[in-house]
């Protein structure tokens, strides 16, 4: 089908003319060059001149025209609903142009744009189907950076939805493409290997955390900003603590901390200062840890409550270890009052009760502490901690409830023989504040 670049170029050929005298005292040649390539659409007015200087009437186009003009209001209503939040009115615009697309249009810009929508309105799985679409249409077009756009975006979705082996699964693949086409280095390749590398930490694979960290801290010298260096030391403070490096992990933490502060970003600062003390403590410096950590409480935001929270499960977890267990139920009794209290602190702040209950044989408190936890992962059994098991055998024991015992550990051992071995997940490590956020 012509349209109405192609019929202006021909009709311009005809003529003898060139861009340069058919835009003579109208337009631009940059402009009647859009026009042919369907790039852009003329205004009334500038059609009327054109179709006069080529000798014909307006409505020569004015079909085309008109259609051309009905399809490009809808796009940029569409894109204005979209700017405005208002998603669900821009999907519908959007799926109301004409296929096959006019040629001024993108199809991967189109299928970006309602992924995007559908992403924001929190329908995950429909963004994730579209984001599929557009990785199936950059293949068709061998176009690399519509293909690694695609399994990006679409890991972002399926992390939504709770699929991070199909997030990991998208984020190599895209890292695989950009490797094989150096020419496609860019920022797209940082923001992959962020994205991956957190899900490694997350997932406890810390060794390949650790190696991709180490890669996009090369890359970032060249395609990045401060920001993404700040993230990347704390990603390999964070890896390096869990592979035993603690040495290494304190450097790591101490330049996250300097990057942090460039940029002025107080809190992000604060989370890596907290999380020196978690290094400190984890490789059994305990007095410096306790130290360092009631100095840095006063110098915290009293309004940041989560940043409280994490100062105070720390303080708690080094009490654990001092067997100053009073002082630490105290602390997690503070961390329990915050605002900002999700699931996964309250899990992590519960577990540490039971264990300090425990220790100060007191059964009552570390029972009822077993029942909360289990109260607040009822409906998804996968937040409980990796030592739920162990400690609820502790505590029925404790307490002399050996029936409810023995049917819990057979009802364990008939999960444990019903599972599959190759669907076998590891869990991050119990901490709720130490990864560095994306």
């Amino acid at each position: 089908m012509e349209t109405l670049g192609t019929k202006m170029r021909a009709l311009r050929k005809q003529r003898g003319l060139t861009q340069l005298q058919l835009a003579s005292g109208i337009s631009t040649p940059s402009m009647i060059s859009q026009i042919e390539s369907d790039r852009a659409t003329p205004s009334p007015q500038l059609l009327e001149q054109l179709a006069n200087r080529l000798g014909v009437e307006l409505n020569y186009f004015e079909t085309e025209f008109i259609e051309k003009s009905d399809e490009l209001q809808c796009y940029r209503s569409a894109k204005e609903h979209m700017e405005a939040g208002n998603y669900r009115e821009a999907i519908d615009l959007f799926q109301s142009l004409s296929w096959p697309l006019a040629p001024q249009f993108r199809p991967d810009s189109i299928y970006l744009d309602v992924a995007t929508c559908y992403f924001r309105l929190g329908e995950y799985e429909r963004a994730a189907n579209m984001y599929e679409s557009l990785v199936e249409l950059g293949c068709n077009r061998s176009e690399v950076s519509v293909v690694v756009s695609g399994y990006y975006h679409g890991a972002l979705a399926h992390r939504k939805l709770g699929h991070d082996d199909v997030a990991i699964a998208y984020l190599e693949r895209a890292r695989e493409i950009i490797r094989t086409h150096v020419e496609h280095y860019s920022s797209m390749s940082i923001k992959v290997g962020l994205s991956l590398a957190r899900l490694y930490l997350q997932s406890s694979h810390f060794k390949q955390a650790k190696e991709i960290y180490l890669e996009l801290l090369e890359l970032s010298q060249t395609y990045s900003s401060r920001v993404d260096f700040a993230t990347i030391y704390h990603g390999l403070a964070c890896s390096s603590t869990y592979l035993g490096e603690y040495d290494d992990a304190l450097v790591y933490c101490e330049r996250a901390v300097e990057e942090h502060q460039s940029l002025q970003n107080i809190g992000n600062a604060m989370r890596c200062r907290i999380n020196r003390s978690l290094i400190l403590r984890m490789a059994n410096r305990y007095d410096e840890a306790y130290t360092y950590l009631q100095e840095l409480g006063a110098h915290v935001n009293p309004h940041d409550s989560l940043l409280r929270t994490a100062i105070h499960h720390e303080l708690a977890q080094l009490c654990l270890q001092f067997e100053r267990l009073h002082e630490g139920i105290e602390h997690t009794e503070i961390a329990l009052t915050s605002k900002r209290l999700d699931r996964r602190a309250e899990v992590a702040l519960r577990t540490l009760r039971i264990k300090i209950f425990l220790q100060l044989q007191d059964l009552v408190n570390a029972h009822a502490e077993l029942d909360r936890l289990e109260g607040c992962c009822k409906d998804d059994a996968t937040a409980l901690p990796t030592d739920y098991v162990r400690l609820k055998c502790e505590v029925l024991h404790q307490i002399g409830a050996d029936a409810e015992l023995i049917k819990f550990c057979q009802a364990q051992a008939e999960q444990t023989i019903s599972a599959d071995e190759n669907q076998e997940q590891e869990i991050a490590p119990f901490t709720f504040w130490i990864f560095p956020r994306q």
